[in-house]
């Protein structure tokens, strides 16, 4: 009789939170760093992406940020994804509205990515990720 540890198929278990985490990592290495006091800082990767990307990246980092407690909140303010993208707020929320991993954040004031969703926002911004 087989017990649960002899069966293979427990070597695809994995925590959902373990693998929404390094995959932030993976996609955001060299792309954007978080500082130690939650400020978002673009690398050298953040350049070539396009716009849609780098509000992407920002949002993801701004998650990291605040599952590593570093700011109170997850979401970023479509202003301030604006001036650090180089677009207009109402390009902002044109872009961030035809993503359906972004959020509206329950204060009505920015934008975020539900732990739910972070897979495919990675997978928007890492062009690479063959899978998780």
């Amino acid at each position: 009789m087989s017990t649960e540890r002899d069966d293979p198929l427990e070597e695809l278990v994995v925590s959902r939170e373990r693998v929404n985490r390094q995959c932030v990592v993976d996609a955001l290495d060299g792309v954007v760093n978080v500082s130690d006091d939650g400020e978002l800082l673009a690398m050298s990767g953040f350049q070539p992406l396009n716009s849609r990307e780098r509000i992407v990246a920002l949002l993801l980092a701004r998650w990291a940020a605040a599952e590593l407690g570093l700011v109170d909140t997850p979401g970023l303010p479509v202003a301030e994804l604006g001036d650090r993208v180089g677009l207009s707020a109402s390009a902002v929320e044109k872009y961030v509205h035809e993503m359906v991993f972004v959020r509206q954040s329950s204060d009505g004031d920015g934008h975020s990515i539900p732990e739910r969703r972070i897979v495919d926002a990675v997978q928007f911004v890492d062009t690479d990720t063959t899978g998780v």
